[in-house]
């Protein structure tokens, strides 16, 4: 096993997930003390505990980026939970991207009711065999429409 030595020794994974403000919502949307932690975990500023999410806009937007980041198999207790969206970002053929839509609407469907799925966009990366999916989305129950990014880099 490889000891490193500090945080610039660990290879990060090469997805990013992008998203719009989540804190842009409808003002009669009231705060909430300590809907869930944030992840990943952080100390708060005053390191008395994690820091917590106090919104449904955020908890929303963190709950699908673990719906699609999560590989099937991964969540104990659940193993159907997950899109692994990472098995998908690398090939960039039609019948990848009907998959990946169709699995998208299926968890959100199963996982996610309360998300509505307006839009799922593929752009093709220049250069590279790398896809992004822009996943655009509404939660009617609070009037909030975002969207999620998920970006498969060049390796």
């Amino acid at each position: 096993m490889a000891d490193f030595e500090n945080d610039d020794d660990v290879q990060t994974t090469t997805i990013q997930v992008l998203e719009s403000d989540p804190d842009s919502s409808p003002a009669d949307i009231p705060e909430y003390k300590n809907l869930t932690v944030q992840l990943p975990l952080k100390h708060s500023s005053n390191y008395t505990q994690y820091s917590m999410i106090n919104n449904f806009n955020k908890k929303i937007v963190q709950d699908f980026k673990m719906l699609l980041l999560t590989n099937p198999g991964e969540k104990i207790m659940d193993s159907n939970y997950g899109i692994g969206a990472m098995y998908y970002l690398y090939e960039r053929s039609e019948d990848t991207k009907i998959l990946l839509a169709d699995k998208i609407e299926e968890q959100v469907a199963e996982y996610l009711p309360s998300i509505q799925i307006d839009s799922i966009n593929f752009i093709d990366i220049p250069d590279s065999n790398a896809l992004t999916v822009k996943i655009g989305f509404t939660v009617p129950v609070i009037n909030y429409t975002t969207y999620i990014e998920v970006v498969g880099q060049s390796l």
